[in-house]
């Protein structure tokens, strides 16, 4: 709509220059057209005098009146006043259409340039839909670009080259979509998620651009201090620059900001962990290696919840943490960061019960069907490694 507009500000302009100059010349006649109207005035009267002694002084009187009259029909006078409305009405009708023209522009084709990337994007989501192959899906995508260079779209295929491990390719594309939406306050609200996918993939493609990565983060932080990928390159990043007291302030902004039944809280809870025990302010954790029985094969996406109790008749969890089936074997820390509310943790228990289930139900409260494993009398405070086999159904 903004170039539609000015399309129609420049007509505007042009049309009053060329109207503003038309009756600039219109105001240079009419001062000739006076001036020539007063000398013949001026010859007639002179003439009429002459003779006014042959006429009567009616005649006179009705000469003088004819001569008055045909000099104001040499100077215009009568046109002129009768044009000028017209050409008022004409100009505003003039605006008028301009206006409609750049109105109908716009909703021709501006709006229907929207309409037209709303379809080919509905399309371009069901042919994503029946890729086969990742590498299918990105060609989908880059063939969409050249249809439409949009934002959205570069940050798509920078997700998909990042799938594949591209981490470069995709840290070029999602710069590309952060400088698109840097020039439409449209994608302001987005913005913050673009610094911050274009930092993550910079930071694990190029590890010497360290001042750019922390730049675009902390940017991204600026426009949104939840911006939960940010959070997080910042706390690696703290740990690259060993800088541990802003990788666990960081970490612990991540954490809070992590719901409670995210595979993601308990790799986020053992770089906190990490972080405090590096600064000697380490509390109390169970270090663990979770495998599965090998005949057991379920979808890799099932969770898996590991939690630690008091005993088998104290059953609510103390400290608990959910990682993928898909992951196992796995290598995981318990820590007070993943207690159970107020009243869980480990702080204050010598020896405990570790649990590890497969929920098939998809539920932290076991349920029939499940597998799981246990390890009895586990002691906290010894620096030992736990191994727990989920080998038994329920």
């Amino acid at each position: 709509m903004i170039e539609w507009g000015l399309l129609g500000a420049l007509t505007v302009l042009v049309f009053w220059t060329v109207w503003r100059a038309h009756f600039t010349t219109l105001g240079a006649d009419d001062v000739s057209s006076m001036a020539a109207a007063r000398v013949i005035w001026q010859n007639r009267l002179a003439d009429l005098k002459q003779r006014r002694d042959e006429l009567t002084p009616r005649r006179y009187a009705l000469e003088l009146d004819r001569i008055r009259a045909g000099v104001l029909a040499d100077s215009g006078d009568g046109e002129r006043v009768d044009a000028q409305g017209p050409k008022v009405v004409a100009l505003a009708l003039s605006l008028v259409a301009v206006f409609g023209a750049t109105l109908w522009g716009y909703q021709q084709f501006g709006g229907m340039n929207q309409v037209r990337y709303t379809l080919d994007g509905q399309a371009l989501q069901g042919e994503l839909d029946r890729a086969e192959s990742l590498e299918q899906a990105i060609g989908l995508v880059e063939d969409s670009l050249n249809r439409f260079d949009s934002p959205e779209r570069y940050f798509l295929l920078g997700q998909l080259h990042e799938q594949g491990g591209a981490l470069a390719d995709a840290h070029r594309q999602f710069s590309r979509a952060r400088e698109l939406a840097e020039l439409d306050v449209q994608y302001e609200p987005v913005l913050s998620e673009f610094l911050a996918w274009e930092a993550q993939t910079l930071l694990f493609s190029d590890r010497d651009q360290v001042e750019r990565v922390a730049a675009l983060a902390e940017r991204a932080l600026t426009l949104n201090a939840e911006e939960t990928v940010a959070l997080g390159v910042m706390g690696v990043l703290g740990f690259e620059l060993r800088d541990f007291e802003m990788a666990a302030e960081y970490w612990q902004r991540l954490l809070a900001l992590t719901p409670a039944d995210s595979p993601d809280r308990a790799v986020i809870a053992q770089g906190l962990a990490a972080a405090r025990e590096a600064l000697g302010q380490g509390g109390p954790s169970l270090k663990l290696v979770i495998e599965r029985q090998p005949e057991l094969v379920v979808d890799p996406n099932t969770p898996v919840f590991v939690y630690a109790r008091m005993a088998p008749d104290q059953p609510a969890p103390l400290v608990v943490a959910r990682v993928r089936f898909g992951d196992l074997p796995t290598r995981l820390v318990l820590t007070d960061e993943m207690r159970m509310g107020p009243m869980g943790g480990l702080a204050g228990n010598d020896r405990v019960e570790v649990v590890a289930r497969v929920a098939l139900g998809g539920t932290v409260a076991p349920q029939a069907g499940d597998w799981q494993g246990s390890v009895a009398d586990v002691e906290i405070a010894a620096d030992t490694v736990t191994r727990v086999v989920i080998d038994t159904p329920l």
